[in-house]
C-alpha cells in the first residue's frame, strides 16, 4: 500500500482534482439550466435520447468515450508524453463516428436509428 502510494506524482494527484472539480461544475451546471424554466428550449436528455425521449446507445457510448479519451488526453498533454497514435485516434473515431451517422441518416430518410 504504501510503494503504491510514494509512486503517485503531486502534479496527477491535483491535475485529477482540478478536471474532477471541472466536471462536477460542468454537470451541476448543466443540470441547473435544464431544471430553469427560463430555458425551456435546453434539454439535458437530449444529449443521449432519440428524439421520442428513448434512450440512445450509441449515443451514450460516444458521450462516455469523448469524456474518458479527453481526460486522458489532458493527462497525457500534462505529461509531454502525448503519442502520435493517440492523437490521431482520438481525432479519428470521432470523425468516423459522425460521417458514418451522417450516411445512416441519409440511408435511413429519417426513420428511427
Amino acid at each position: 500500500m504504501s510503494a503504491w502510494l510514494s509512486s503517485l506524482d503531486m502534479s496527477d494527484i491535483v491535475l485529477n482534482s482540478i478536471l474532477g472539480l471541472g466536471l462536477l461544475i460542468v454537470i451541476i451546471s448543466a443540470y441547473r439550466f435544464h431544471k430553469n424554466p427560463a430555458y425551456k428550449n435546453f434539454n439535458l436528455f437530449s444529449l443521449i435520447s432519440h428524439q421520442d425521449g428513448t434512450p440512445s446507445r450509441p449515443a451514450i457510448q460516444e458521450f462516455v468515450a469523448f469524456g474518458i479519451t479527453s481526460w486522458g488526453f489532458i493527462l497525457l498533454i500534462n505529461k509531454g508524453n502525448l503519442p502520435d497514435w493517440y492523437m490521431m485516434s482520438y481525432l479519428g473515431v470521432f470523425v468516423a463516428r459522425a460521417a458514418h451517422n451522417a450516411y445512416l441518416q441519409t440511408k435511413m430518410n429519417g426513420e428511427k436509428k
